[in-house]
């Protein structure tokens, strides 16, 4: 208990009693200890923006010795301040926050569970950059430089848009503008593109209600349906024919679909171009 008691004021004095000094660089030199008149020398270095550190005064001592000079009646420790002022947390985050809708303008963007190593002191006179994947979403992970310092930062970047939300279930060869609903939805981990405009499109295969339409969920209503009357183009580089054949199924552009020959019967499976033209080969 008594070395404890000696210890805690051993401490004590020396925060009580040691001079204070405020220093702009990393480094402290004797002229910032002592003033003007002093030698070139420097005490000691590693003071970081925002560190208050003792620099107790045999340390001071030494250091004129190990220079070959006589070091001045040392009283007391010193308390060394580097000046610098703090890039807090909401800084950084407003600053993430702001990058994410300058480049994504039509869409909201959500900052969660930000992370940073420690707090952040810069010097006076410095700026700060941060350095991070603009178009990464969900986890993420960034830098801020200042001067030749980098401090390393995490976060979860969550993107809003909105988007066609199936209001009922929807079957091929619906009409899809009396199915869906407009709502604001995240899409961070949303596989597919999202459907922009729903003219002219049905669903590829049956769709359930609340589902977010992307575009691998849609397809083009059919311009014919089975028993329409199309072209067949045979076109095998060399030869081309044109025949009137029949649809045998719907038939929608960029997509095969069966047609017959009326006159063998035959049918062959070709692929829909548009305007009532098939091609096969």
């Amino acid at each position: 208990m008594k070395k404890l008691f000696i210890a805690v004021l051993i401490l004590i004095s020396a925060s009580v009693f040691a001079q204070e000094v405020e220093i702009s660089t990393n480094c402290v030199q004797a002229t910032d200890l002592f003033g003007l008149g002093e030698p070139n020398l420097t005490v000691q270095c590693g003071f970081q923006p925002g560190d208050v550190k003792i620099l107790p005064a045999n340390v001071v001592a030494t250091s004129y010795k190990r220079a070959g000079l006589t070091p001045p009646a040392l009283p007391q420790n010193f308390t060394i301040r580097r000046a610098g002022y703090m890039v807090d947390s909401e800084t950084i985050l407003q600053e993430i926050s702001d990058a994410y809708a300058s480049a994504y303008p039509n869409k909201r963007v959500v900052i969660e569970s930000f992370r940073m190593n420690k707090d952040i002191y810069i010097a006076p006179e410095s700026t700060h950059e941060l350095e991070f994947d603009l178009e990464r979403f969900g986890t993420n992970h960034g830098v801020l430089r200042a001067d030749d310092v980098r401090y390393s930062f995490s976060f979860i970047a969550k993107i809003y848009e909105k988007a066609y939300i199936t209001s009922d279930r929807v079957n091929p060869g619906d009409d899809l503008s009396k199915l869906v609903s407009i709502e604001e939805v995240d899409v961070t981990n949303l596989r597919g593109t999202l459907v922009k405009d729903l003219k002219g499109l049905t669903v590829s295969r049956a769709v359930s209600k609340g589902r977010t339409l992307t575009t691998d969920m849609t397809e083009g209503l059919p311009e014919r349906k089975k028993g329409d009357q199309v072209l067949l183009v045979y076109n095998d580089g060399t030869i081309k024919l044109e025949i009137s054949a029949i649809a045998e199924g719907d038939a929608v552009v960029g997509k095969s679909f069966p047609v017959k020959n009326p006159i063998s019967g035959k049918v062959f499976s070709a692929v829909y171009k548009g305007n009532g033209i098939a091609y096969t080969n």
